[in-house]
């Protein structure tokens, strides 16, 4: 009978204070490897390099299509409409659960669990993943990510899967705002997508069940990130507030210092500030001010016909002192603060 016993508690660990069911040769070890350590076991799967550095060899492209898949099998949170797609499964994994509002009090620890569920999966099949993905050289071109982005994509998957679908709705809003046109000039267009693409962020990653301090946390290492580059060995300007080990990992990288970039990451700053002061959790319900209309009406003042924007051809000097690291912060500026643009 104590083997018995003994047999049915090794099927199950704990997982941030949690009984959880380790299936799939899930082992205790597993769930205590932190995320900033996952990475280095993860690219130590992968022989690839860029520019000499630690690579996954696969394409953003292909990373998006792995963890969507791979998704689909676990239970998902909507804490907007507070539903639990999958629920009998999410109470084999922690049994503990009763009802779907004990799983929305433990939101976060039920997230962090299947991202650490999706990164075995990405351990277990990078191999194959990386054989029938693009080529290397195509990793820093698909669709705009570079290597920075995909190792922090890898880390925490849910996130990254959510900020993907705020870039989306952010392209959506924005030609649906503007009639369609092009956003990709410095202008007052793309300055309303980069505000309403964090803000979009953050509300997805708030919706999938993560606290809001981690949600505009990740949406800034994020957006961040997208704005760094490989600049060999003078290592650049590395903001302070990104991950330690994301920064280690990529030793020979640095923010991209031109105007546009100092542009973008204002106003990437400036709409996290705005989803911080916006969105709320009632003590029963999921978060409010998420949504759609919600977001645009927030922004509505900075793009109407009487709105100001700060126009200069050196903003990271005229507005931030030459402090990039401004520029990473999770607020700046707020509902009276001009969006940033580039006049020639």
């Amino acid at each position: 009978m104590k083997e018995f016993q003994k047999s049915q508690e090794s099927k199950f660990g704990i997982f941030k204070g949690e009984k959880v069911l380790l299936s799939n040769g899930l082992t205790q070890k597993d769930l205590d490897i932190p995320a900033s350590e996952f990475i280095t076991t993860l690219l130590s799967v992968s022989s690839a390099r860029i520019n000499g550095e630690p690579s996954l060899g696969i394409s953003y492209y292909d990373l998006v299509s792995f963890f969507e898949n791979k998704l689909k099998a676990y239970p998902q949170l909507d804490m907007i409409k507070m539903e639990i797609n999958g629920f009998d499964k999410l109470q084999k994994d922690f049994p503990n659960i009763k009802s779907k509002e004990n799983a929305f009090e433990i939101s976060d620890k039920i997230v962090d669990f299947y991202e650490m569920k999706l990164r075995n999966d990405l351990k277990n099949e990078l191999k194959d993943i990386s054989s029938k993905g693009a080529k290397i050289k195509g990793v820093l071109e698909e669709l705009d990510a570079n290597a920075m982005e995909i190792n922090y994509f890898a880390q925490h998957p849910i996130a990254g899967l959510s900020f993907k679908t705020g870039a989306t709705l952010a392209i959506s809003w924005s030609n649906e705002k503007f009639g369609g046109a092009s956003i990709d000039l410095d202008n007052y267009r793309n300055a309303y997508k980069h505000a309403i693409w964090n803000m979009a962020g953050v509300a997805e990653m708030l919706k999938a069940g993560m606290p809001k301090s981690d949600a505009v946390g990740k949406a800034r290492d994020f957006a961040t990130l997208h704005e760094m580059i490989y600049v060999g060995n003078s290592n650049g300007i590395k903001p302070s507030a990104l991950p330690a080990s994301i920064l280690i990992l990529h030793a020979n990288w640095g923010l991209n210092t031109q105007n546009a970039n100092a542009m973008d990451l204002s106003n990437n700053a400036i709409g996290r500030s705005l989803i911080d002061d916006i969105a709320y959790k009632p003590l029963f319900g999921g978060w409010q001010n998420v949504d759609k209309t919600s977001i645009m009406n927030s922004l509505a003042p900075k793009v109407s016909s009487n709105a100001e924007y700060r126009k200069n051809d050196n903003i990271i000097h005229e507005y931030h002192g030459d402090n990039w690291d401004n520029l990473s912060s999770n607020r700046f500026g707020g509902t009276t603060t001009p969006l940033y643009i580039i006049i020639d």
